[in-house]
C-alpha cells in the first residue's frame, strides 16, 4: 500500500510535464518568435527605405544632369569654360593654452567668443 501514494505522485510529475510540453513552452516560443518577428520587420523597413533611395539615386544618374553632378562631386569634372579652385578648410585652433599670466587672459576671451557665436 504505500507504493501508491508513490505511483499518483509520479502520474502527476509526468502530466505535469506532459502539459507544459504541449502548452507552455509553445507558448513561450510563440512570444519569443513575436518579438523576433517585429525586430526582423524594423530591419525590414530600414532596407526598404534604403532600396528606394538607392533607387532614386539610380534615377537621377540616369538623367544628364544627374552624370554631370556625379561626375563632378565624383571626379572633380570641370565643363569646358570653367576653373576648379580647392578651398581646403581651416585649420581649428588648438583649444588647451598653458597655464600663466597672457594665457589665461586668451582662455577668457576664447570662451566668451566661442559661447557668443550662434551654431548653425
Amino acid at each position: 500500500m504505500p507504493l501508491r501514494p508513490l505511483f499518483w505522485l509520479g502520474g502527476a510529475v509526468v502530466m505535469a510535464a506532459v502539459v507544459a510540453a504541449l502548452f507552455v513552452l509553445p507558448v513561450r516560443d510563440w512570444f519569443a518568435q513575436d518579438e523576433a518577428l517585429a525586430e526582423k520587420r524594423s530591419e525590414l523597413a530600414v532596407l526598404e527605405q534604403t532600396n528606394a533611395e538607392l533607387a532614386a539615386a539610380n534615377a537621377r544618374l540616369q538623367t544628364n544632369d544627374g552624370i554631370r553632378e556625379a561626375a563632378r562631386e565624383e571626379i572633380g569634372y570641370v565643363m569646358p569654360g570653367e576653373q576648379r579652385q580647392t578651398v581646403m578648410p581651416v585649420p581649428s585652433a588648438p583649444a588647451t593654452l598653458p597655464a600663466g599670466w597672457p594665457y589665461d587672459t586668451i582662455s577668457q576671451i576664447i570662451a566668451v567668443q566661442v559661447a557668443a557665436v550662434p551654431v548653425p
